[in-house]
Formats: structure tokens, C-alpha cells, sequence
């Protein structure tokens, strides 16, 4: 399922995978990159622990880290 632009929850009988990808022009290389990981977890409720801590941790200030968990306890009622 995906969960923004850049995450995407891939679960199967063994494990959950968050998958991440982010495409963006680097400036030095002057090319298009391609930015990407795979997280694996036991169980979903980890799995998305961890993405609410890696959008969380994006953020400088306790204002914009209550701004980003409404946004992202609203997305999932959408």
C-alpha cells in the first residue's frame, strides 16, 4: 500500500517491507537520482512505527511534528 510519495508498505506471509524511493536532479551530477531503501519488520505495527519516526524526524520544530502527525493520521480516513 502506499503510504506518500516516497513510502510504500509491501507485506507478505514472512514480513513487512517498507520500501523507499525518492527521485530528484542532483545538482553536481547534473542527472536525475534515484534515492532508495528497503526496511523489513516481523510485524505492521513496527512497520509503520518506523514511518511515522522517519517523518517525524524530517521536521525542526514540536509545531511541525504535531503539523505532520495530523496530516498523517488524517491520510489514513482518505
Amino acid at each position: 500500500m502506499k503510504l506518500d510519495e516516497n513510502y510504500t508498505l509491501i507485506g507478505d506471509e514472512s514480513q513487512w517491507t517498507l520500501y523507499y524511493e525518492k527521485k530528484y536532479f542532483d545538482e553536481k551530477k547534473k542527472k536525475e537520482v534515484v534515492s532508495k531503501n528497503s526496511y523489513y519488520f516481523n510485524k505492521m505495527s513496527d512497520a509503520i512505527s518506523s514511518y511515522i519516526d522517519k517523518k517525524l524526524k524530517e521536521k525542526e520544530t514540536v509545531s511541525k511534528v504535531i503539523e505532520e502527525l495530523k496530516t498523517l493520521l488524517n491520510k489514513q480516513y482518505e
